[in-house]
């Protein structure tokens, strides 16, 4: 009798227990709902000036963001944590996708849209036909796009948007299950949820781009290593994805073999399982193989590709120029819409915090001797990336900080750990919500700039660099009415969209001699003539901001002397525009208020 009632006691507590579960399962998810509602508001708002539209944006994710946290900590179902990592991340995903919901509007995208459009109508890859060389030798991105839109038969805008959107928030489901293998449930889920601290999650991540695909690659090929089946079909699995790192994104590709070389190293020097030193050994050379090999096929446009960025990353870093002109306005408030109490934390508070979580995990994992975990100890050293990324930003590299993504990997790791051990000092526990709402506003409001969170269509206020509605609609109209491949001479950002949107072959190098002087003189004329310019397209922005870039048309302006700070200090003077109206040179063709379109009558040599 005794024990029916103990064991009908037991039964109840764990009853009341799983109701207690379930009703606070329900009201996260409430209160989730609310959060994502208010997140995806605050795109119409922008058009009505409310005054409190950051403020509603912020509670929107702070909403979204601490109910998933508080959902992923406590002791649910792997899958219901896995569910809402992933609703999460589509909550991120959306200032994105809002703020310009009928195209493309990323130099990046630009450049796979066109791709993506090619293989579509072509069935291949053409590349008298492609701009972005590159493209050829990782499509990856554009065929899983063109088989999506063949299935569900939406526009390639479309179809790039929702494949982006499932993977981007994938990516912290396969981290969660990485992190499983090599350390605690606890860890783990906190760990995955603090990848969403991570700027680029908000940013790159969430491109039409290669890196896009190549990331998430990146972490499923980690959780597919880390796990301890040994079988012939594990490995070819393992082989399967190597390779689609390999030929998805270069850049994955090669921070894949940085992870593996570190993990090796480290079994190397502690050989304590033989057999998965040997696995770790095998999978190392067959990447570096892989890598090598896709190398030696595309050197000329990889190698050529590189020097450029990393020979200005490490002249930067040499140069050691942190107070340099373009540091200094990063340092300063150069995004007047930004406000204060965010500019404060991601200025003051957001790195210092990551720094100070990291330093608190290692500590903790040393003093608990799990430092020595082979793959936990890889992942901090890993994290070092980070760390480099942040020497780059010191320094003007910018280059460098593409690092960050990556290096963030291990940084989710650390921190993951550093608030599972405050969380079991109860002092400490009053400290965890306020370090992970100051990590929120830090994180996506450097990912997500405050005008970045609205519709480009009616956004100028970052001037001439932005990609607007009116510039998609001008390119579009060139194909429609001009015909594809006509050469065509531009600012680089309209240039951009012309070439990756109107198909059309644009002519930048050195088109300030067009475009800077006040009268159509000889070197307008001879310029023209020498690249056998057939139209001439103009944003009248030009005119009324300066670049965000600080040039117009090519980086080289910044260094030629006696050049005009056009771009730099000041616009374009009107009379360098209108000097096109005023000349029997040029005909307009197009105007649409902001982009003018000019055919070129004659070229006449002086």
């Amino acid at each position: 009798m005794v024990d029916n009632m103990k064991t009908y006691t037991d039964l109840k507590t764990y009853t009341d227990l799983d109701v207690l579960s379930t009703n606070n399962l329900k009201l996260m998810s409430i209160i989730w709902t609310i959060g994502a509602f208010l997140v995806s508001l605050t795109y119409l708002l922008l058009h009505t000036n409310l005054i409190f539209y950051d403020i509603i944006f912020w509670i929107g994710i702070l909403l979204s963001g601490i109910s998933t946290y508080l959902i992923i900590s406590s002791d649910h179902k792997i899958g219901v944590k896995l569910c809402f990592l992933f609703l999460f991340g589509l909550v991120l995903y959306i200032p994105h996708t809002l703020s310009s919901p009928n195209h493309f509007h990323v130099y990046d995208e630009l450049i796979h849209y066109q791709t993506t459009s090619l293989v579509y109508e072509t069935g291949n890859i053409d590349m008298n036909l492609i701009s972005f060389i590159i493209s050829k030798y990782y499509p990856s991105l554009e065929i899983l796009t063109v088989f999506f839109k063949n299935i569900a038969g939406d526009s390639v805008f479309a179809s790039g948007l929702i494949i982006i959107g499932i993977i981007h928030s994938s990516i912290v489901i396969f981290l969660y299950l990485f992190f499983r293998n090599i350390c605690s449930e606890k860890i783990a889920s906190i760990g995955a949820f603090a990848y969403f601290f991570n700027s680029s999650y908000t940013h790159f991540d969430t491109y039409f781009s290669y890196e896009s695909i190549g990331l998430p690659l990146l972490i499923i090929c980690l959780f597919a290593i880390s796990c301890n089946t040994n079988t012939i079909k594990m490995a070819f699995i393992q082989l399967l994805l190597i390779i689609g790192v390999v030929i998805t994104h270069h850049f994955s590709s090669y921070m894949l073999l940085v992870f593996m070389t570190i993990l090796l190293i480290i079994k190397t020097v502690n050989r304590a399982d033989v057999k998965a030193y040997r696995k770790i050994r095998t999978l190392t050379f067959l990447t570096g193989t892989l890598i090598f090999s896709w190398i030696l096929y595309i050197a000329a446009v990889v190698l050529i590709y590189y020097h450029g960025i990393f020979g200005n990353a490490v002249t930067g870093i040499l140069k050691l120029s942190l107070f340099e002109e373009r540091v200094s306005e990063l340092l300063s408030n150069q995004f007047l819409d930004i406000p204060f109490y965010e500019l404060f934390i991601r200025r003051f508070m957001y790195t210092p915090l990551i720094l100070i979580l990291v330093f608190t995990g290692i500590y903790y994992l040393y003093s608990k001797k799990k430092l020595f975990n082979e793959y936990v100890l890889t992942l901090t050293i890993f994290s070092g990336l980070f760390f480099l990324s942040l020497l780059g930003a010191l320094t003007a590299a910018f280059e460098v900080g593409r690092f960050a993504t990556y290096g963030f990997i291990g940084i989710a790791f650390l921190i993951g750990v550093s608030i599972e051990g405050m969380q079991k000092i109860r002092s400490l526990k009053i400290v965890v919500p306020i370090v992970i709402i100051l990590l929120f506003i830090g994180g996506i409001s450097v990912g997500i700039s405050s005008p970045y969170r609205g519709s480009y269509s009616d956004n100028i206020r970052f001037g001439q660099p932005t990609i607007t509605t009116d510039v998609i609609s001008s390119a579009d109209w060139s194909e429609k009415y001009m015909g594809r491949y006509n050469r065509v001479i531009s600012d680089m950002v309209t240039g951009s969209v012309f070439d990756h949107y109107g198909f059309q072959k644009v002519i930048l190098f050195s088109a300030w001699n067009v475009f800077f002087p006040s009268d159509i003189n000889p070197e307008v004329l001879n310029h023209l003539n020498f690249y056998a310019v057939d139209y001439l397209a103009v944003d009248n922005r030009v005119t009324k901001y300066i670049s965000e870039l600080r040039y117009y048309f090519d980086r080289r302006e910044l260094y030629i002397k006696d050049h005009p700070a056009y771009g730099r200090t000041e616009p374009i003077p009107i009379g360098s525009i209108k000097k096109f109206d005023n000349s029997t040179i040029f005909l307009k063709i197009y105007d649409n208020g902001n982009i003018g379109i000019y055919n070129i009558l004659r070229h006449t040599r002086i």
